[in-house]
């Protein structure tokens, strides 16, 4: 054990168990169609990598690392894009790999910026969310 843990809040079994009943979702609507896996760096990537392996189908992978919160720990709203990912989004399933769901803002505005894009689905899939701060949907 981590000495520098207090309290586990969810165990490492939950966390297995919960990244397998997503991906059944995932393979279940995308029914065997090619995937890209836009990781959302830094912290979603042992996430990503659980449940990339979990699924079914022909995954692309590729990071995109943004920020809205600046210095903050409050999202300003607006994204700032400091890696963008490298392949192009057209006509593509598009899934966006966050670890934390807070505000919704960043999300949000790479979600539309995919859709610009004209990928052919946009999801979104997240370890954590936090409802009560969100400020878009």
């Amino acid at each position: 054990m981590h000495n520098d843990v207090e309290k586990i809040l969810i165990s490492e079994e939950n966390i297995s168990e919960i990244v397998s009943e997503v991906a059944e979702k995932i393979n279940h609507d995308l029914n065997g169609e090619p995937l890209l896996a836009v990781i959302i760096l830094k912290g979603s990537a042992p996430f990503a990598m659980d449940l990339i392996r979990k699924l079914d189908m022909s995954v692309e992978i590729d990071f995109m690392q943004v920020s809205s919160y600046g210095k903050s720990t409050v999202s300003n709203g607006f994204i700032n894009v400091k890696k963008d990912i490298e392949q192009d989004v057209s006509g593509k399933n598009v899934l966006i790999i966050e670890d934390i769901i807070d505000s919704g803002n960043t999300l949000f505005k790479i979600k539309e910026l995919f859709k610009h894009r004209e990928a052919k689905s946009v999801r979104i899939c997240t370890m954590l969310d936090k409802p009560s701060r969100r400020t878009v949907d």
